[in-house]
């Protein structure tokens, strides 16, 4: 409703102005005062303006005898709601005797009474479940699941992440906002019979790391909406190139490579969004950060969000599954799709989600030349990537492709050696300087042998007799 009334805000003061700049050019007094009195006018009666100054004025001085019927309206209606009203009240004497059959009769509501007190339940859970430094259980809940047949009460708590336990070497913006990004699991206890063992400890049903066993076993044990702790970072970003912590892991246990893979959450793909996101937040990292993958401005974390655009262009197709045994790793979006294919789903289990692998179509071959042929996309980053894949281009592509840098090179060593001279700057930025022109040269010498490697390559392929 506020956004709507901004919106119509927004008209009221641009008729305004327009109104204002007409009485400036007609020299009249009463269109400005016209214009004033109607953004006025719409200024009180906003959302945002109008509720508060009736509540201010005529509620609070009396709020008890203004609030009384939409309160009685509230309750009447949370009864009907909930099926109260149709409740029967029946006098109980306090000296009345029960009998074992009553007894007998009523064993399931006898064996859900809640024997725990929350306030106590909850410090054994945290002591003994919290498991790792980055865990809570900030709440807890009696809810009522069927189990054999009937209904039994429980005691949840939801496995919560809270950084404030982590320790503080661990707590850099990266951390915080893109490995560990949410909670994972719950516990669950019996609120009556079977809820306390022979010590006086609560006896879980379900505590362990996954989904947990029937009757709370859960589709997708992991959090990333619920109740925040105190001074908890009000966001994360999932899906980054960084995979985000799972779980704590023994020693010799890896770490999963997991993506937040939901359909919640606000997409930011370009850098326009993070421009916004860091000026709402006043956090320029969304827009400086990067994770990097194991070449320099390359990164092959997450493909997700890329493979699933490429799949609806129809430059890529999922494998399907074939019986080939084979070595190696899961490569995904690899080229090899078929042997990634098999490999994926081999190596699936019961219950575990199965990774995708991905086909090139012939479509996508002629996008993928297209792109790596592409001069005007030379950048640092793309240079790196495009060496990557050099191998796909014909041998006079990569000639060109290795001079097109050597000549950037060149450019760069050229103006580096144009700086100002040496007795106006100090000496640590010559000393960068001279190191910019020493690791440009080192690239000049690293491209001028691959080159020279092209051109043997070139001319030993030349058929005999041939001329350039």
């Amino acid at each position: 409703m506020e956004l709507r009334w901004l919106g119509v805000l927004v008209v009221v003061a641009l008729a305004a102005a327009a109104m204002l700049v007409y009485a400036a050019v007609r020299g009249s007094w009463t269109l400005p005062a016209v214009a004033v009195v109607v953004v006025a006018a719409a200024e009180v009666v906003n959302p945002a303006v109008l509720p508060a100054a009736v509540q201010r004025f005529v509620v609070d001085p009396q709020t008890l005898s203004r609030e009384r019927p939409y309160i009685t309206d509230a309750v009447d209606l949370t009864r009907r709601a909930y099926g109260l009203d149709r409740v029967a009240d029946h006098p109980m004497p306090a000296n009345a005797t029960i009998s074992a059959r009553v007894l007998r009769a009523n064993r399931d509501v006898l064996g859900n009474i809640q024997l725990w007190d929350t306030d106590v339940l909850r410090p054994e859970i945290a002591q003994q479940q919290a498991i790792g430094s980055y865990y809570a259980f900030p709440t807890t809940t009696v809810d009522r699941y069927r189990d054999g047949g009937r209904a039994r009460a429980m005691i949840l708590a939801e496995r919560e992440l809270d950084l404030r336990r982590l320790d503080p070497s661990g707590r850099t913006w990266a951390n915080d906002h893109l490995a560990y990004s949410h909670g994972y699991g719950l516990v669950a206890v019996p609120a009556g019979d079977g809820g306390v063992d022979d010590q006086g400890k609560p006896e879980f049903v379900a505590s362990e790391f996954g989904g947990g066993r029937q009757p709370t076993r859960l589709r997708e044990p992991r959090l990333y909406f619920g109740v925040q702790p105190p001074l908890a970072e009000p966001w994360t970003i999932a899906d980054s190139n960084r995979p985000e912590v799972e779980r704590p892991l023994s020693g010799d246990e890896p770490a999963p490579d997991y993506h937040y893979d939901g359909a919640g959450g606000i997409p930011i793909p370009d850098l326009v969004r993070r421009g916004l996101f860091a000026l709402r937040f006043g956090d320029l990292n969304l827009v400086l950060s990067e994770t990097l993958g194991p070449l320099w401005g390359i990164s092959f974390g997450s493909l997700y969000p890329a493979l699933r655009r490429l799949e609806r262009s129809g430059a890529i197709e999922e494998t399907e599954a074939v019986e080939l045994t084979v070595a190696g790793n899961v490569s995904t979006g690899s080229l090899d799709g078929d042997l990634a294919g098999a490999r994926t789903r081999r190596r699936a289990l019961p219950g575990r989600r199965t990774r995708k692998a991905y086909r090139v179509t012939p479509r996508g071959e002629a996008v993928f030349a297209e792109l790596l042929a592409d001069e005007t996309a030379d950048d640092e980053r793309s240079f790196a990537l495009k060496l990557s894949f050099c191998r796909h281009l014909d041998p006079a592509g990569r000639l060109a492709f290795l001079e097109r840098r050597r000549s950037q090179l060149s450019q760069r060593l050229a103006k580096t050696r144009r700086s100002p001279a040496t007795r106006t700057i100090d000496r640590y930025t010559r000393s960068l300087l001279e190191h910019r022109a020493q690791s440009t040269e080192h690239d000049l010498a690293w491209i001028d042998d691959l080159i020279a490697h092209e051109r043997e390559s070139i001319l030993a392929d030349r058929p005999e007799g041939a001329t350039a």
